[in-house]
């Protein structure tokens, strides 16, 4: 009696366990910026977007629970650099980056930057930009690539760091930029 008695608890104690294992999740602090359509946060404060999507079907499959931090682009990579969140999405890969930061080695998404004008600018090419404000958002991959080029073009720029998308197409609108760099989508 015992022993049926003593394999009968086992049964039930693992039983338990595993089912204490099943229901645990792990919490997984996702960093969310704008840059649709690949993330954001929307109007109801709810993180939307391809990654997010993604992100929640990894979720679903991993027994994850995800906590959405809205950041803009520049803070999100110091919060992630400072462990305040656990992973960002839609970062484009860069050897810097890759010193710091572990990146997936599935390309989800192509993507690259454009330089944006006013309708009726003159701006056509980078020797056009000479002396005039081009606005770009700090900490964006498109931005380090694109403010190279009036150095390699011999083109004298005059940078203004803008908080994201949104403020870049702001400055446009309100003639506080000449162009501005934000990526296709």
């Amino acid at each position: 009696m015992i022993k049926k008695t003593a394999i009968f608890c086992l049964l039930i104690l693992t039983s338990i366990v595993l089912n204490v294992q099943a229901n645990n999740t792990t919490l997984i602090r996702v960093g969310v910026h704008n840059n649709p359509p690949l993330c954001s946060i929307n109007s109801n404060n709810r993180a939307e977007g391809i990654f997010i999507d993604i992100m929640e079907l990894l979720a679903e499959r991993n027994n994850w629970e995800l906590e959405y931090h809205p950041y803009n682009f520049f803070d999100a990579v110091e919060a992630l650099h400072f462990g305040k969140i656990d992973l960002l999405t839609a970062v484009a890969y860069s050897k810097e980056r890759a010193q710091s930061f572990l990146f997936c080695k599935e390309t989800v998404f192509s993507n690259w930057g454009v330089i944006y004008t006013t309708e009726g600018s003159q701006i056509e090419n980078i020797p056009d930009l000479v002396n005039k404000r081009l606005g770009m958002e700090k900490g964006d991959i498109h931005s380090k690539a694109i403010n190279q080029l009036p150095d390699d073009f011999d083109v004298k720029v005059n940078i203004v760091w803008c908080s994201g998308p949104d403020d870049v197409f702001k400055k446009l609108r309100d003639n506080e930029i000449d162009a501005g760099v934000v990526n296709k989508v």
